[in-house]
């Protein structure tokens, strides 16, 4: 008889925790979404959120009136309070501002459909700690991430070609960055102030813009190829970590202050 018990404690708890987790995975109503359906788009944008129940981990519907969701609008959950998102893999597009100051975001899921990630789409997420950029990206905004304070770590595949300004500035936890072998440019500001220790610029690149690792203070190691021809205005100036890098003579234009505040000389050709 205990024996009997026992087993059906075990069941009532099992089919306790697996209605609990289907729960949690539950798609938020589609009533909480402000939408429309964009005929070039083939779907659902999604343009606003009201959070009645104040919900703090929203699931996007893949669905709503029967066609799918394919873009995350413009603004579209700025300054929202939940902790974290699910984004359905019907979602092509997360457009610009659509996480704007979302503060208290910790966790989102960008699925392998999502192509683009709009100017400012994160800013300011402040709780965000971890992101995993999918395969499917090609393009991140300007300032996409900038102050994501949190942010630690950032995996951006290869399928990345465009890396907009100030994408990154501000995260001053980041500690980690690849950059992939297809971006051709560094832009402006892109990882000012984050705590990078080690950088490696791959051969795609032929250019460093201005500022684009400003004040990066824990800035030991940078590895510049030997197809880059520009390094423009303080690029790498506050750098106080940084003391020796090797220009190569593809460098046809530098800055003379693309270094300043740190230990680095330039070569005698551009005294």
């Amino acid at each position: 008889m205990k024996k009997y018990f026992l087993g059906l404690i075990v069941i009532m708890v099992t089919v306790s925790m697996l209605f609990g987790f289907v729960d949690c995975a539950k798609e938020t109503p589609a009533e909480y979404f402000d939408h429309y359906y964009d005929p070039n788009r083939e779907g659902i944008v999604i343009t606003g959120f009201s959070n009645k129940a104040d919900i703090l981990s929203v699931v996007i519907p893949k669905r709503i009136n029967k066609h799918p969701v394919t873009c995350i609008g413009e603004k579209a959950f700025r300054f929202q309070n939940f902790k974290s998102i699910t984004i359905p893999n019907t979602v092509i597009e997360i457009g610009n501002d659509a996480f704007y100051l979302c503060k208290s975001l910790a966790s989102i899921t960008i699925p392998d459909s999502v192509t683009k990630i709009g100017k400012g789409a994160f800013f300011g997420c402040e709780s965000l700690n971890d992101v995993i950029i999918p395969e499917s990206v090609t393009e991140i905004g300007w300032g996409a991430f900038s102050n994501c304070t949190s942010l630690t770590s950032i995996t951006i595949p290869d399928s990345v070609t465009v890396i907009g300004s100030y994408a990154f500035s501000g995260c001053k936890n980041l500690t980690n960055v690849s950059i992939p072998n297809r971006v051709e440019a560094i832009y402006v500001g892109t990882f000012e102030s984050c705590s990078l220790s080690n950088i490696t610029i791959p051969n795609s690149v032929t250019a460093i813009g201005a500022e684009a690792f400003k004040n990066c203070f824990f800035l030991r190691n940078v590895t510049i190829p030997d197809t880059v021809t520009d390094i423009y205005t303080r690029a790498f100036s506050g750098c106080t970590s940084l003391k020796n890098v090797t220009i190569p003579d593809s460098v046809k234009h530098i800055a003379s202050d693309a270094f300043e505040g740190t230990g680095v000389k330039l070569p005698e050709r551009f005294n």
